[in-house]
């Protein structure tokens, strides 16, 4: 479709990584205003420089997870025969992640933060 347009491959992979950049970014300065909200007061930039180096390290682990799915699937650049075995993994680790996400009680774990940090006060 694009290259009917007369959109080259290399403009759209450029455009593509500059606006996933953009999104990706976005995303992570919102959770990152969040985090230092409720974090201790003075350790914000600590606090800053360990949640990204945690994301650094989510993002390499992700790619080479998918890595080894897709080796271990057999997935190639022209076999894509189990490529639906690849997202049904992907799904069950999501909701499987999710369960226990929801048994956390982060209203209590972010009131014993606000109760400790007297310079701040909970976020409602």
């Amino acid at each position: 479709q694009r290259r009917v347009h007369g959109i080259s491959d290399q403009v759209f992979a450029v455009v593509y990584v500059i606006i996933m950049t953009l999104i990706v970014e976005t995303k992570a300065l919102t959770t990152t205003i969040f985090l230092t909200r409720i974090c201790l007061k003075n350790v914000e930039g600590t606090f800053f420089a360990i949640v990204n180096g945690l994301l650094l390290i989510a993002v390499f682990l992700a790619t080479e997870l998918g890595a080894f799915l897709l080796f271990i699937f057999g997935v190639t650049e022209q076999n894509f025969d189990n490529y639906a075995y690849i997202t049904l993994v992907r799904k069950t680790y999501a909701l499987v992640v999710f369960y226990f996400m929801w048994k956390l009680d982060f209203d209590a774990a972010i009131n014993m933060v606000a109760e400790k940090n007297l310079g701040r006060k909970h976020l409602d």
